[in-house]
């Protein structure tokens, strides 16, 4: 295996650890009310599950980061430290432009609702990626009114 698969992922590892510290120590206990689930003493409660995702979630990031710490380790002892490859400039600003569209339809959804933000933002997404098929955009929005369907009529939830 490579140098720089080794290090890709233990970059990889890296976030997935930060994204859960961040979820356990933050997000959970401020954007989770408690309600427990089966009584007032039951140690189960609406932060239980979030919780143990992110604590099984930690334990495998950590694992992964530890084989692929000890895996380039061996690597540079076996064949010596190995130049990277660099940064494709193109595929970086084309990943950073997916992720704006994404916050870009966050902040719509909230603002706008989900039809309209829906209707923006996954077109922008194809077209970033250079996807030009006009059979990608119709599915889009096929699976987007599933979606709207599902949560309207079988799940009885009004999408904003």
């Amino acid at each position: 295996m490579e140098q720089s698969k080794y290090r890709k992922d233990m970059l990889a590892a890296a976030v997935f650890i930060a994204g859960c510290l961040f979820m356990i120590l933050y997000a959970i206990p401020n954007e989770i009310p408690v309600k427990t689930v089966l009584g007032t003493n039951s140690a189960v409660s609406s932060r239980t599950l979030p919780y143990f995702a992110c604590w099984v979630i930690l334990a495998a990031s950590a694992l992964q980061f530890l084989i692929s710490a000890v895996g380039y380790i061996r690597l540079v002892k076996r064949e010596g430290h190995q130049k990277g490859e660099g940064v494709a400039l193109q595929k970086e600003l084309r990943a950073l432009t997916v992720f704006a569209i994404c916050v870009l339809y966050m902040i719509l959804f909230g603002q706008l609702g989900f039809i309209p933000a829906t209707l923006i933002c996954p077109p922008l997404v194809l077209l970033a990626l250079r996807d030009l098929k006009w059979q990608h955009y119709v599915s889009v929005y096929g699976v987007a009114a599933i979606a709207y369907l599902l949560f309207r009529f079988v799940l009885k939830i009004n999408l904003p």
